[in-house]
This record gives C-alpha cells, structure tokens and sequence, in this order.
C-alpha cells in the first residue's frame, strides 16, 4: 500500500490504525527515507512502533513483527 496515497488527514491515520487493529498483518515494512513519506505516514508507523516489535532491517526498510503480548497493543 501507499499511504501517501491513502491517508489525507489525521482521521485517515485514525481509520487506518482501526482497521489494523482489527486484522493485523504479522509484518509491517516501512522506508524511512521513502520520498513520499508524509506527516500521516510517520504518524502511523509511529503506532507501528509503538505496537509491533522491531526486527532487523531489511536493506532500505525497517521491519515490524506482530506482538500480542506487547503492552502497548
């Protein structure tokens, strides 16, 4: 997906974390210096690092492992 694409606005990131909420994925990739990287994609890779648990990276991108006994989730 291409959240510069898909999230407008702050209730896009709010919709966005909902429906990750209810069916998250096991992983999650993101590219810090991806060009198209907005205010309301670091907004939701910000609840992905708060959620998921870092792996390490895959070249240019960083890597989310789903965790539900994180406490944060």
């Amino acid at each position: 997906c291409n959240s510069a694409l898909g999230l407008a606005d702050a209730d896009d990131v709010r919709s966005a974390i909902a429906r990750l909420e209810a069916f998250p994925p096991e992983l999650v990739f993101f590219r810090p210096e991806d060009k198209y990287n907005t205010a309301e994609s670091l907004a939701l890779i910000d609840w992905v690092r708060h959620t998921y648990t870092p792996l390490p990276p895959m070249g240019e991108f960083e890597v989310y492992l789903r965790c539900p006994s994180k406490p944060d989730a």
